[in-house]
């Protein structure tokens, strides 16, 4: 019952996907789960384990990237100076907020409190920006909070985005990957499928439409 990390054990994208395994959980085949021997260093191994490089150093070791066993993930060359680097640490810390806020609308998830379309209702520095006669047809006003919905998805995702390809640079620092093998890394993942790298702003997907958003809410 130990906080660890886990990923998926079935593939579904070049990218390891790890994630916070929660204290007090517990975990089977269907999610890998590894905890660090210093509980400091989680943060450092997650940032490291979910960068270009390390999906780069999966794929020298798996080329098929099915099954992600333990075994295989454990190959993955650590570099000591990353383990205990802050600014890894802090950059990591910053998406797992990012993305625990997002979860709060997600009724799939264990942080779930209530729909985002119900967290942004109330909220009058949106409704402010409505136009008043918006505002007075609830049909029209369901689909533009349900736009806004969407737009604060997408909004997060960039910021994502961003903090990845931060994470991504000082990965490559720290084991001394210079311009033109980082450029030659950025091409060999891109083989893989197209706008594969994770720092680009194509790559941007919607979980939630603007209709599901209305469904959920129903369903809530």
């Amino acid at each position: 019952f130990r906080e660890g990390l886990c990923w998926p054990l079935i593939a579904k994208s070049i990218w390891l996907d790890m994630r916070i395994f929660p204290k007090g959980s517990m975990f089977d085949v269907a999610a890998m789960t590894l905890f660090p021997a210093k509980r400091t260093q989680a943060l450092n191994i997650l940032g490291l384990c979910n960068s270009s490089l390390a999906a780069y150093l999966y794929l020298a070791v798996d080329p098929l990237f099915h099954n992600r066993q333990i075994g295989y993930v454990c190959l993955i060359p650590v570099a000591e100076p990353i383990l205990d680097d802050p600014e890894v640490a802090q950059l990591t810390r910053d998406i797992c907020i990012i993305k625990e806020k997002w979860a709060e609308g997600d009724e799939t998830s264990h942080r779930f409190k209530k729909p985002w379309f119900l967290q942004f209702l109330p909220n009058l520095e949106m409704t402010n920006n409505i136009d008043t006669k918006v505002a007075q047809n609830r049909t029209t006003l369901i689909a533009k909070i349900a736009e806004i919905c969407v737009n604060k998805e997408i909004e997060l995702k960039k910021e994502l985005l961003r903090i990845r390809g931060i994470i991504d640079k000082r990965v490559y620092a720290i084991y001394g990957i210079d311009a033109n093998d980082q450029e030659m890394i950025t091409k060999e993942l891109e083989t893989i499928g197209p706008n594969t790298t994770q720092n680009c702003e194509k790559n941007i997907k919607l979980e939630v439409t603007a209709m599901e958003h209305i469904e959920r809410l129903l369903s809530y």
